[in-house]
């Protein structure tokens, strides 16, 4: 009897084991790398993109924008305000210092009723 397969069957050896070790820890390393390099990169554009936008930023809009509305509680003023039943109601302003006298003042009056 004969010894021989079909010719559809084939003999496959596994592996040899340096190689596989060799492949196993390339790729180990190679993966490594890649995600400290990853991770590397991300963190200083991170840094970068702080620097720029949060630190190195000149806040004169800020200043404007601040200035602007120092300036819109100094003064009296009117403006419309749409209730929640879809009413507007015409609202007044007064400089923030006067309403405090105000509110000072009712409530001193409230205490000196009771």
């Amino acid at each position: 009897m004969s010894h021989e397969l079909p010719p559809h069957v084939t003999l496959t050896d596994d592996p040899e084991p340096g190689m596989t070790w060799f492949l196993s820890l390339a790729g180990t390393i190679g993966f490594a790398a890649t995600v400290i390099a990853t991770c590397v990169m991300f963190f200083a554009m991170q840094n970068s993109f702080t620097q720029t936008r949060v630190i190195e930023e000149l806040p004169v809009e800020s200043f404007e924008l601040a200035n602007a509305q120092k300036e819109q509680i100094a003064q009296y003023g009117r403006f419309m305000e749409l209730g929640s039943d879809d009413k507007t109601t015409e609202r007044i302003h007064i400089p923030i210092d006067q309403a405090m006298d105000i509110l000072v003042a009712d409530a001193a009056a409230k205490k000196t009723v009771k």
